[in-house]
């Protein structure tokens, strides 16, 4: 080779040698994800909006940096409803809100096997349970790495995706133009809970509650992974079955929830034609392990929909006043203040009974809200019209 070009073959290499090394080191600084936290500057990185759409890397190196004795895992719905600074929690710091949107109940055992590596003395595991974790057609989404977990350090694909990618350039300087901004908020707390206010802003952009519900009951009657085309997974239920038998081995309180969704969301169930297997999929939990179940009828979520609600964020979220009242409930039992209609202890001896008196108050609110029964199925509707004339296109 002519040494002329082996020498501008030099300059090349070490010229993108330096271009990567400055690259690298200004994601490291920036750190778009919160995963490296080697500086925390005001007006510069301290808020990281990219983490909105990146949790299942954060919160798999949150685990292995704060290594808690107290996980709350589940959904958005526990994600942002579930607060591990609520007093009754105190017991078993540090704690550690493990909420993952979009979750199945696969990825959730994962991420309590990856939080055990990293923590054999977990003392106490919270699980708040979704009926939409166990549909067979729930795949893992995009943003789950299954080599990430069961680990103590970050791997190299996610070191190169967070400090080498232009995804990752692009989002340091996001990172740093949104910290110009005077109202700027976090996406999430220090203790992996999604801050309301944030997602408010950001995610739902303000729109109105009202609209809101629009959207959530759309989404979930015609996702064919959510509602829209639903099969009761028994590898899912098996996955449960896993986390509840390490639980046992290992003397770790482990207190499992149905999520207290808005009645809305159990009427979207019963117009969807899943009623019965809502209920067998609540059978099938119970011979796992108890469960308390929320999705009931009661003051609480049978809240008056308006752009004023105190209790949801749409028909699917529950706020943190709501997750107060569950963590008070599932920690003190009957000693609770709560209402005695707001969770309920279900097991093998009472579920049949139980699920009975659902059907009971589900009739009778349905027979008072024939106008909020008649919203649901207009919706349902619309979303079986959109279905076939995109089958007919």
């Amino acid at each position: 080779m002519n040494r002329r070009y082996f020498y501008y073959l030099q300059i090349l290499a070490i010229f993108i040698s330096l271009q990567s090394l400055i690259i690298v080191g200004f994601n490291l600084l920036v750190d778009p994800y919160g995963i490296f936290q080697l500086i925390t500057l005001e007006n510069f990185n301290q808020e990281k909006p990219s983490k909105i759409k990146n949790p299942r890397l954060f919160k798999a190196i949150d685990i292995i940096n704060l290594k808690p004795k107290t996980i709350l895992l589940g959904s958005s719905r526990t994600d942002l409803g579930l607060d591990p600074n609520y007093p009754l929690l105190k017991a078993y710091p540090p704690i550690y809100n493990l909420g993952i949107l979009g979750v199945n109940s696969s990825e959730l055992r994962y991420y309590f096997e990856h939080a055990l590596v990293n923590q054999d003395n977990i003392q106490r595991v919270i699980i708040g349970l979704d009926f939409f974790m166990f549909n067979t057609n729930r795949d893992d989404k995009p943003g789950f790495k299954q080599k990430r977990l069961l680990k103590k350090h970050l791997i190299i694909s996610d070191f190169v995706d967070s400090t080498l990618s232009t995804n990752a350039l692009n989002e340091s300087f996001q990172t740093i133009s949104f910290n110009q901004s005077p109202d700027r908020l976090s996406p999430y707390f220090l203790n992996g809970m999604s801050d309301t206010a944030y997602f408010l802003k950001y995610v739902l952009k303000n729109t109105s509650i009202t609209k809101e519900f629009d959207r959530s009951l759309t989404r979930f009657l015609s996702d064919p992974t959510l509602y829209g085309n639903y099969t009761l997974s028994p590898e899912r239920l098996e996955d449960m079955q896993k986390i509840i038998r390490v639980c046992q081995e290992k003397k770790i309180e482990c207190i499992t929830f149905i999520s207290p969704a808005h009645a809305l969301q159990w009427e979207a169930i019963q117009v969807a034609g899943l009623w019965p297997e809502f209920e067998e999929w609540k059978q099938d939990l119970v011979r796992i392990t108890p469960v308390w179940d929320f999705s009931g009828y009661n003051n609480i979520t049978t809240e008056q929909i308006d752009n004023k609600m105190k209790n949801y964020l749409d028909s699917s979220h529950y706020t943190k006043k709501v997750g107060d009242l569950v963590l008070q409930r599932i920690l003190q039992g009957n000693e609770t203040n709560t209402s005695n209609d707001f969770g309920v202890l279900i097991s093998p001896t009472n579920i049949e009974s139980h699920l009975v008196n659902l059907r009971k108050e589900q009739e009778t609110w349905t027979a008072k809200n024939p106008d909020l029964v008649e919203y649901v199925q207009q919706i349902k509707r619309k979303v079986e019209t959109k279905r076939l004339r995109e089958e007919m296109e």
